[in-house]
């Protein structure tokens, strides 16, 4: 196995006892849905969707959960033979991981846009590996430490947070999401920044670029459409938002060689 990605499913519920696990390889996991701390040999943060978790081979982890409904997570696994020679090409000394884990924001919505491509490209398809593994190799991004959140607040803002995974393309206000968790906007945009490391719009706005992603990888839905569906009113918006995360714009993504929609294309 030179790397394995599929998604993983934990149905674990609040309360129950945390059991601590060991990483046969070196692990990729970026959380779709649910919110837990994740406490691994070099630190502990809490994960919320968008995160994205770095396990290295050997290493113990343990996951505290939050969400009644458990988590799902999408997961690539890498044989340590294929991170040294990407690890050499790159100058690096040592295969090694940097950070525990990458909050929601630029390098998370790549990541997620590499695996999730490479969850549908061709197994015989290493370019994108190459580029998830090295990505996450060359990675310094400053992980949050560990966020203390009263039990209280925590119940607020996972309701938050289930409210924007549903009504994503519906406007998502500051006000109005204040309002949910039964703050003052001020202290509420407080705890959110805290609890994600985004603000409330950003987080809407990786949200809806994460949907964006799935529907210009799965379907041959229009641009324009796509943009609309997400929550996006103005395409401009939409196309500057994409290619400050992704680096390029939606149809150049979505039409590169190793795109599905390529293959149904040519």
């Amino acid at each position: 196995m030179r790397y394995e990605i599929g998604e993983d499913r934990c149905l674990t519920r609040f309360g129950s006892p945390v059991r601590e696990r060991q990483l046969a390889h070196a692990t990729l996991g970026f959380v779709l849905s649910g919110w837990f701390d994740y406490h691994a040999q070099s630190g502990s943060v809490s994960a919320v969707p968008g995160s994205v978790l770095f396990g290295n081979e050997g290493e113990h982890f343990s996951c505290h959960h939050f969400d009644e409904n458990g988590i799902r997570r999408l997961v690539a696994e890498f044989d340590e033979q294929f991170l040294e020679e990407i690890a050499d090409s790159v100058g690096l000394s040592k295969v090694r991981f940097n950070c525990v884990a990458a909050p929601p924001g630029k390098f998370s919505a790549m990541t997620y846009a590499r695996m999730r491509r490479l969850s549908l490209a061709p197994s015989d398809d290493d370019e994108a590996a190459y580029e998830l593994a090295a990505s996450a190799l060359l990675t310094h991004e400053d992980s949050r430490s560990h966020v203390r959140v009263t039990t209280r607040n925590r119940v607020r803002m996972l309701k938050v947070l289930q409210h924007i995974a549903m009504h994503y393309p519906s406007p998502c206000p500051l006000r109005g999401l204040a309002e949910l968790a039964l703050m003052s906007p001020y202290y509420f945009l407080r705890v959110f920044k805290q609890v994600v490391g985004l603000s409330p719009t950003q987080y809407v706005i990786n949200v809806r670029l994460r949907a964006a992603l799935e529907l210009l990888l799965t379907t041959c839905m229009p641009i324009t459409e796509v943009s609309h569906s997400v929550g996006f009113t103005d395409i401009s918006h939409f196309n500057a938002s994409f290619k400050a995360q992704i680096g390029c714009s939606p149809g150049t993504w979505r039409y590169s060689p190793r795109s599905p929609q390529s293959q149904l294309a040519s």
